[in-house]
């Protein structure tokens, strides 16, 4: 059995929105992030965070009707300069052209030396570029007797007048900038547009932060006025900078709004849970992710892969999902026990959720399908948060051999309550326990170092779906708005209590599981080969597998998403 890989009974290869678009390089968002003039992008230093040119900024975006007006340059704090003004290149383009390699190169030389005039530039209509002459290699004699002939020719024409020749200047000046500028248009404008939306989401990033910082400090009239400005220019239809930036505004308005009023938002009212029970729409858009993005699949088969090699040989086997959802883990891992040699072992799970009658529901659907592929089955459902269990409801037999299995669930368990959990897992004696957890730091004890985890976090994730959907899908949007919107409004908006989503990293993790006694089980290669096969499945080639001490970690480009890891008393 160690050396079956799961991902081997697991359903056909599915179906994946992906176009001849994806795959693509860094997006407009992770360029900003990984921008070489991004120095403040230090979450070491982030309490710190020294953003004066912000003020001026805005100070000049508004006129004193309060009348939107044209960005200002934006100082960086690393140093350097942003602006959204077009920028007057017209100086800059004779030196460009000097070190520019043009495509039709022997057209610049191939002219007749008889019928090219020294220095000369002319415009070649057919094909709309610069034909730059030749440069003369006369003799100095011939060139000295050139110039004097146009001397006596310029003393022989007629004399103009002072103001006509002054008029003459000036549109002869006037026609070399226009052509100076169609020729900056013709060459510079795909650099110009790639360096103007980098600009423009390092502008949002400034404001978003600056405006943290301003919350953070409680000057309100400060984040107000960012707050106003950031809703000028987002938008959750535009590109994944623009949209996370809308996220990210809303869940800052939705602060601000209330430590204003000192009255808590309607969502305070009950717990948050980011995927609720008995909302049809909700679980639609939860199995579109899931379809689509490698993460949830990512974090089944890692988990699932320990439980079955911890289960060799076993006859009874008792699984616990301390968050079954619809059970979308499960049907692969009965494949493979019902392909094991010697036949499939009597199977028990007791799946844990907040809502009784979803619990109950899910039990009737996988015994259906347990009893399809004649694997003995047995549902437990038990309808409590996971802070309310107690040792009696997970039922335990002797003879069985227990897997605890956790997938984004335990952040959401509060601090004083996670360790009499741990401990009680810990009684239990299960031979493996199964951890999943979002690798973000969204706990700590300072806001703007939360702000700006986050907004890495959520930035990467929103990266990697638009590589996945194709543009303007409005499965993306669902996505977005209705799974990780509500997520960045609970780690930015809320706080005590109501603020559940307390992703840790898993280094934090270690030190927690290891101060309650449990010890870590490295995840074999049949684990690390099985995620290799699954990320193969998708056409973007910006998900990264990395091993961390045994552990596991699925990614995109270099921002860690999920890590997995399994453990033992």
């Amino acid at each position: 059995m160690q050396g079956q890989c799961l991902v081997a009974c697991s359903p056909p290869r599915f179906s994946s929105p992906l176009g001849p678009h994806k795959g693509k390089g860094l997006s407009p968002l992770h360029r900003v992030f990984n921008s070489p003039n991004n120095q403040f992008m230090n979450v070491d230093q982030v309490e710190s965070l020294s953003l004066p040119a912000l003020e001026s900024l805005l100070d000049d975006t508004y006129d004193k009707d309060d009348n939107f007006m044209v960005f200002s340059p934006m100082k960086l704090t690393g140093g350097g300069e942003v602006s959204t003004d077009c920028y007057n290149t017209l100086t800059a383009v004779p030196e460009l052209l000097e070190c520019l390699t043009m495509p039709n190169s022997t057209r610049f030389c191939a002219q007749d030396q008889a019928n090219s005039v020294q220095g000369s530039s002319q415009m070649s209509q057919e094909s709309g570029i610069y034909q730059v002459g030749t440069i003369a290699t006369q003799p100095l004699s011939q060139q000295l007797q050139q110039e004097r002939q146009q001397e006596q020719e310029q003393h022989l024409a007629p004399r103009i007048p002072p103001a006509r020749i002054q008029k003459q200047q000036q549109q002869q000046q006037l026609h070399q900038q226009n052509q100076l500028q169609n020729m900056h248009n013709t060459l510079m404008l795909p650099i110009l547009a790639s360096e103007e939306e980098q600009d423009s989401g390092l502008q949002l990033v400034h404001l978003l932060l600056a405006c943290a910082e301003a919350v953070s400090k409680e000057d309100y009239m400060l984040a107000r006025k960012y707050l106003h400005h950031l809703n000028r220019v987002v938008s959750p239809l535009g590109d994944s900078m623009q949209r996370v930036a809308a996220c990210f505004t809303e869940a800052l308005s939705a602060r601000l709004a209330a430590t204003l009023t000192n009255k808590p938002s309607t969502s305070n009212l009950k717990r948050f849970n980011p995927i609720p029970p008995n909302n049809l729409e909700i679980l639609k858009i939860y199995q579109i992710l899931y379809q689509a993005c490698p993460y949830i699949k990512f974090a089944h088969f890692t988990a699932n892969q320990a439980i079955f090699e911890a289960f060799e040989a076993e006859e009874r086997v008792h699984i616990i999902d301390l968050d079954i959802l619809q059970g979308y883990q499960w049907p692969a891992f009965m494949q493979a026990l019902a392909a094991r040699p010697g036949g499939a072992p009597f199977l028990r799970i007791t799946g844990v959720g907040p809502s009784p009658e979803s619990v109950r529901e899910t039990g009737r659907c996988l015994t259906e399908l347990a009893h399809s592929l004649h694997v003995p089955f047995e549902f437990h459902p038990v309808g409590e948060e996971l802070e309310d269990l107690k040792p009696h409801m997970f039922n335990r037999r002797v003879g069985e051999a227990l897997a605890v299995n956790s997938v984004n669930r335990l952040h959401r368990v509060p601090g004083n309550c996670l360790g009499n959990l741990l401990a009680m897992i810990r009684d239990q004696a299960p031979n493996i326990v199964t951890i999943v957890e979002q690798e973000a730091s969204h706990n700590g004890p300072y806001f703007l170092g939360r702000f700006l985890e986050a907004l890495h976090y959520y930035s990467a994730i929103f990266d990697s779906l638009d590589a996945t959907f194709p543009p303007d899908s409005a499965q993306r949007a669902k996505v977005e708005q209705h799974i990780f919107a509500p997520e960045i409004r609970n780690i930015v908006a809320q706080e005590g209590p109501e603020r559940s989503m307390r992703h840790e990293r898993l280094e934090k993790w270690r030190k927690v599981m290891e101060g309650k006694g449990f010890q870590g089980v490295p995840l074999s290669s049949n684990a690390v080969t099985q995620s290799k096969i699954l990320l193969g499945l998708y056409s973007c080639d910006g998900y990264r597998l990395t091993e961390d001490k045994g552990c596991l970690l699925l990614g995109w480009q270099d921002r860690s998403i999920l890590a997995a890891s399994a453990w033992r008393c």
